[in-house]
């Protein structure tokens, strides 16, 4: 399988990495962090994903990235993009969720107008 990763994040590298070690191939479309995806960008990923060889190739992205795709819905469904998204998830080091949990509900709690 060959993956092209739309990356519109500041430091993709973990990422490349990670996908470096599960898939045959990976090409980066690779933007400035908060890219506004424009009809050119669409078309440049498009032309990126026809001329790559591989019979089974993807794309992937991140929430952040789909989320600032999706005003180009249209373009991605009319030339069939397969676009798998990457969920983002959280986690918290030292056991702390419920210290940030409590963290947050006291500050809610506190909070005046």
């Amino acid at each position: 399988m060959t993956v092209i990763l739309i990356s519109g994040i500041a430091q993709p590298d973990y990422l490349i990495y990670h996908l470096e070690s599960l898939v045959k191939e990976t090409f980066i479309a690779k933007f400035a962090d908060h890219h506004p995806f424009e009809p050119k960008d669409m078309d440049a990923i498009q032309k990126l994903f026809n001329t790559t060889k591989a019979e089974k190739k993807v794309y992937i992205t991140t929430e952040k990235d789909a989320i600032r795709l999706d005003k180009h819905r249209q373009y991605i469904m009319d030339n069939k993009m397969p676009i798998f998204i990457l969920p983002t998830a959280v986690s918290f080091l030292f056991e702390q969720k419920t210290e940030f949990e409590k963290e947050i509900k006291d500050f809610l709690l506190d909070f005046e107008v």
